[in-house]
């Protein structure tokens, strides 16, 4: 078994690369890929893989990006024709996106390799963190690399990497068109999870909120439940 190995969100690195330097974005992201192979034992680069199932729960998800340029495409493809001449495994599942992918693969990995690195900025790989699998954010313009453990997680968004999905439910993510719930921010989701822990937790507890915050709930509870089954990493499919 591996002592290190990375898992690598393709699509977000790519992104990041693309964008601040759009004629060198593929070049960009597989230096960086590169580099990050080169301080671990094993690399798997993880893809996405629509049309998303999530669509099926809610057409709307993600209906508001901007079909690829041509340009784009052309990095993308060669990127991904250099990825496998260089021998990189490459991991995905129809369906699903790269976060799901590597969910699965750190769940797994995390059980006996005592370094797993999830290589990607996006914010839902934060429910994943642990102890021993540990978020890699990429460096991007004055941002420098570093890592996200537990503490790191719970100090940037107020709670706990297992907390993460239900404070990206109360929040929502514009991003991928995640409604939330209309009227609660960073600060009151934070403080909702930190006083009722879970959406249990508050649902037994909705009439006693009160207030502006409770009627945002009430009027909001489907899009919160609705907002949950799409930021909740599927993490099961590779298991036994």
């Amino acid at each position: 078994m591996y002592k290190s190995i990375a898992l690598v969100d393709l699509s977000c690195l790519f992104k990041r690369t693309f964008e601040a330097c759009p004629p060198k974005g593929a070049e960009n992201t597989l230096a960086e890929i590169v580099r990050v192979s080169e301080r671990v034992e094993h690399v798997v680069v993880c893809l996405d893989a629509p049309p998303y199932k999530r669509k099926e729960i809610f057409p709307e998800y993600k209906a508001h990006r901007e079909e690829p340029t041509t340009a784009e495409r052309y990095q993308k493809r060669w990127l991904y024709d250099q990825l496998q001449e260089r021998g990189y495994q490459i991991a995905k599942l129809q369906g699903q996106e790269a976060d799901d992918v590597i969910a699965t693969m750190s769940r797994i990995y995390g059980e006996s390799c005592p370094n797993v690195w999830l290589v990607g900025a996006d914010k839902d790989l934060a429910q994943c963190v642990t102890d021993n699998v540990l978020q890699l954010i990429p460096a991007h313009g004055e941002r420098v690399e570093h890592f996200r453990g537990p503490q790191a997680v719970k100090e940037k968004y107020g709670v706990t990497p297992a907390q993460i999905p239900l404070y990206l439910a109360l929040v929502g993510d514009k991003s991928d068109n995640v409604p939330g719930v209309k009227g609660i921010g960073q600060v009151k989701a934070a403080g909702l999870i930190g006083e009722y822990k879970t959406l249990t937790g508050i649902a037994e507890n909705l009439g006693a909120i009160g207030g502006p915050m409770g009627k945002a709930l009430a009027e909001g509870w489907e899009q919160l439940v609705l907002s949950l089954s799409l930021v909740l990493l599927l993490r099961a499919w590779l298991h036994e």
